[in-house]
């Protein structure tokens, strides 16, 4: 899904800066980024990758 969502950003000329992802699940986690691997590398540079959620607040979608 986060590769869809990125590519219609994109499409659109409003990808963000960074694209964080947080995963709890190994699996889901995996096939995440095995799909994100495929995209451009003008994409894949903005998803970081979190462990838990940043103490500080974050704007976005959830």
């Amino acid at each position: 899904m986060a590769a869809a969502v990125l590519k219609a950003l994109s499409a659109r000329g409003v990808l963000p800066e960074r694209y964080a992802i947080l995963e709890v699940s190994a699996d889901l986690r995996d096939r995440q980024r095995a799909e994100l691997d495929r995209l451009a590398a003008e994409l894949r540079e903005r998803v970081v990758w979190l462990e838990r959620l940043p103490e500080r607040p974050l704007a976005g979608v959830i």
